[in-house]
């Protein structure tokens, strides 16, 4: 790993016998806001597992993945803060998206802006309501599988992040 001036911060070693000292990353968006610290994590056991992620998603039916998304995120018996929220939203759609095309962002800003002022940072289970009825009217019923899924999962993550701004 290099940092913004080409220099080595992190550089693996296969003859420790403990684990390594964690390195700590930031992105920057393109204004230079700056993102939470995190950990980089490298488990090469569960490499393999990751790998899996995108097609087991690909294999779900979309009632499926969303029955399993609103009970794990959004039910009455979970309410996850914001950062979790946000965090696993993404990482589904991260990996939704790793399953091919999904096309241009559908979304025209002012129904974004519309939707949004509606939910207000409101339930979660709410923004999957109004996320669900935006996809289902911007993206196309030609396009892939997956991408309706995708479009929906960022456009909630947008949502949450503009309710929700990291701090």
């Amino acid at each position: 790993m290099v940092d913004d001036n080409d220099l080595i911060v992190f550089q693996s070693d296969a003859n420790l016998s403990y684990p390594p000292t964690p390195a700590l990353f930031q992105f920057s968006d393109t204004k230079g806001y700056k993102s939470n610290c995190a950990v980089v994590m490298f488990d090469p056991d569960g490499a393999d597992s990751i790998a899996k992620v995108p097609p087991a998603l690909g294999q779900l039916t979309d009632a499926a993945f969303w029955k399993s998304y609103a009970a794990e995120m959004t039910s009455a018996n979970t309410d996850p803060p914001p950062e979790q929220f946000i965090a696993v939203t993404q990482a589904f759609a991260i990996a939704t998206r790793m399953l091919g095309d999904v096309g241009p962002d559908p979304f025209a800003q002012a129904d974004v802006d519309a939707n949004y002022a509606s939910w207000g940072g409101g339930k979660w289970a709410d923004l999957l309501s109004t996320c669900a009825q935006m996809t289902s009217t911007a993206v196309s019923s030609t396009a892939p599988h997956y991408a309706a899924r995708y479009w929906q999962l960022n456009l909630m993550v947008r949502m949450a992040l503009k309710a929700y701004p990291p701090s």
